[in-house]
């Protein structure tokens, strides 16, 4: 079993996510089995395939206009937009005095000048290594989503078959289990349409908000903005706050002011829509969850925005059912007498 596991560390995760994301179709997958009747056979093939025209489609346009943004982003005057950034930043910093002795950085506007420019191209190419580097991956990518398609359609199929063996595997008692099952099935429900729909909220208000505003690359930074959406703390933050910058700097002061109400707006966002998709889920206490998703993004990469809170669910699902039987446990033991 360790060799098997170790064996197939390196392509499991896609198959994981796959398990999760069945977890969320389930009930979908069952009302359709029950209206197939006879044909029930067929869900789990046409579960998954709407799930590839609803999910991988759209990707695919994502992907392709932010790559078609990158370019034009990149061949429209990218070096002198960085110049003007960089002149109207130093002069901010130049009228504000002597901040920059106050916080103990002593450099002239030429130095600091010099630097922004050097931190914006190199953040250039970093975005364009990423961007190569997602292109020279392109086999493992369609490896990663063969593997999804796959687990996704045996998931929907043999999963109830699967949580059946599983639970009379498990150590604990059925009330137990059915809590266990719970709690992931509302954990994995808020992970992912929380995450997702609050993205897709934020990233869009965003596009609009910079194609209506005329800052350029709006569908590039708007994509940007939807993976940092995923990131509690960060949000879509770096994205509105780079674009009122840019505004102002370009010379478009009200553009800029709209731009920084707008992005207080979207980030505000989050806090409405979230709470509203994660009605049904467990209650978890927001430090354990921002661990969760953290942790899962360092062990697990992107995938660990969804896999984090799930381990995280039966963490404390484990501490619950240990705490009950040391509880029920201590209940039982007869007070001594004395003699």
């Amino acid at each position: 079993m360790l060799l098997f596991v170790w064996m197939v560390r390196g392509v499991a995760l896609p198959v994981l996510v796959s398990t999760l994301f069945a977890v969320l179709l389930y009930p979908l997958f069952t009302r359709l089995e029950k209206r197939l009747g006879k044909r029930a056979a067929l869900a789990p093939a046409l579960v998954t395939a709407g799930s590839i025209l609803v999910v991988f489609l759209p990707l695919s346009f994502v992907v392709f206009m932010a790559i078609r943004s990158v370019r034009s982003f990149f061949s429209s005057g990218f070096d002198q937009k960085i110049l003007d950034i960089s002149d109207w930043v130093v002069r901010q910093l130049v009228r504000l005095g002597g901040l920059l002795e106050t916080v103990g950085l002593e450099t002239s506007p030429e130095k600091l000048r010099e630097t922004l420019v050097t931190s914006a191209q190199e953040g250039g190419k970093k975005l364009a290594e990423i961007l190569g580097g997602l292109a020279s991956g392109t086999p493992q990518l369609v490896l990663a989503s063969f593997l999804f398609v796959i687990g996704l359609y045996f998931s929907l199929r043999d999963g109830k078959a699967v949580a059946r063996r599983l639970a009379a595997l498990l150590p604990f008692s059925a009330p137990d289990v059915d809590a266990l099952f719970s709690s992931v099935h509302a954990t994995v429900k808020g992970a992912i349409l929380g995450s997702a729909l609050t993205g897709a909220v934020q990233s869009g208000l965003c596009i609009l908000m910079l194609f209506i505003l005329g800052v350029p690359g709006p569908f590039l930074w708007g994509t940007f903005a939807f993976a940092l959406s995923f990131i509690p703390m960060f949000g879509t933050a770096p994205v509105t706050a780079g674009a009122t910058i840019y505004l102002f700097a370009s010379g478009h002061p009200v553009n800029g002011i709209v731009m920084g109400a707008a992005g207080v707006l979207i980030g505000l966002s989050d806090n409405i829509v979230r709470p509203w998709v994660q009605g049904s889920q467990d209650h978890m206490h927001p430090l354990i969850a921002l661990l969760a998703v953290f942790g899962g993004l360092e062990v697990f990469g992107f995938a660990g925005v969804f896999i984090g809170p799930v381990v995280a669910a039966c963490a404390l699902w484990a501490l619950d059912v240990y705490g009950r039987s040391r509880l029920a446990g201590s209940s039982l033991r007869l007070p001594s007498t004395g003699s």
